[in-house]
């Protein structure tokens, strides 16, 4: 994922949760805020529960390759995506389902 379309600093994770609003399911929760930018830039949040530091960059990594797969939200918007334990032993395609469902939940998409 291109660096301009990430979220990065802490004051914007920040904006996002006190401003946004926030959808979830058993495996993501997805909390979303529009921004002043022309591009949507996604946040990932992974808990040291989830497990070694290994499983947590790898579970970050699947979820940078589908939201470059998710067709461009109407808008711009800051979305970050907090992953629950039930993402642990999910594939693929289960979290881009999630992230699917809760984006058109969400009405982004």
């Amino acid at each position: 994922m291109q660096r301009d379309r990430r979220i990065r600093k802490s004051q914007d994770f920040f904006r996002v949760s006190t401003d946004g609003r926030s959808w979830a399911d058993h495996r993501l929760v997805l909390r979303a805020a529009p921004n002043e930018s022309s591009t949507t830039r996604y946040g990932f949040v992974v808990r040291k529960s989830i497990g070694s530091a290994v499983a947590r960059n790898r579970l970050k990594r699947r979820l940078r390759a589908i939201a470059r797969d998710v067709p461009e939200p109407s808008g711009a918007w800051d979305i970050v995506l907090i992953v629950r334990n039930g993402a642990r032993g999910s594939t693929s395609a289960e979290l881009s389902r999630s992230l699917k469902s809760l984006l058109s939940r969400a009405r982004i998409v």
